[in-house]
């Protein structure tokens, strides 16, 4: 075989080789094309067939259909209040007038006991007491305490008690005037010893 004879059949070789690379360089880019075009209509066709989905991340609620009838909601029905029945009426009032001390021969007033009070306010009134306890150190003689009206100038009729050591007692129901009045406590000792008023309290008892 001469050189020439070789070169043109290398030539020809070569040129078959390159055709048929061609040929298989477009078989797989036809493949390759037809891959992601059947890739593509997967997705297009999945997307269409899913619910579209909120900015939220919540999936958009369907509306109704418009034939579709609404049973009505049932009427509420209303309940009967029962009344609530209530207990026995308040009969006893207490107004605290306080504690002191003294040494008076005569009615005295007691420091700091005062308040201002309208007995026109309590309903029914039945009677009014006035109560007090005192205790007298040397237990030798008796202490007297009443009210005394300030407003009218003038003591609050049979609301005077006397006691010894350590007692506790209440006055008649005494004479009260109605409308706002100023009330002191005052007290009185039979020997001049210091005498303790241990508590006081004007006591209301209604109908």
């Amino acid at each position: 075989m001469s050189k020439q004879y070789r070169d043109r059949f290398f030539l020809v070789r070569l040129a078959k080789d390159e055709k048929n690379v061609k040929v298989v360089l477009l078989g797989v880019t036809l493949l390759l094309l037809l891959l992601l075009g059947n890739s593509f209509y997967l997705t297009v066709q999945s997307l269409k067939n899913s619910q579209p989905i909120l900015p939220t991340g919540l999936p958009l609620v369907s509306r109704a259909p418009t034939n579709v009838s609404v049973e009505p909601s049932p009427t509420a029905i209303p309940i009967q209040k029962q009344a609530v029945q209530q207990g026995p009426a308040v009969k006893e009032y207490f107004i605290a007038m306080g504690a002191g001390s003294s040494t008076a021969a005569d009615w005295t007033d007691v420091p700091g006991l005062t308040a201002q009070i309208d007995f026109g306010n309590y309903p029914s009134i039945k009677e009014i007491l006035f109560e007090a306890s005192v205790g007298i150190p040397t237990a030798n003689e008796d202490a007297s305490v009443r009210l005394f009206n300030v407003t009218d100038k003038h003591p609050v009729w049979y609301s005077d008690v006397t006691l010894t050591n350590g007692q506790f007692g209440a006055s008649s129901p005494f004479i009260y005037d109605k409308g706002v009045k100023i009330y002191q406590v005052q007290m009185k000792t039979s020997l001049q010893f210091l005498a303790s008023l241990i508590q006081s309290r004007i006591h209301i008892i209604l109908k």
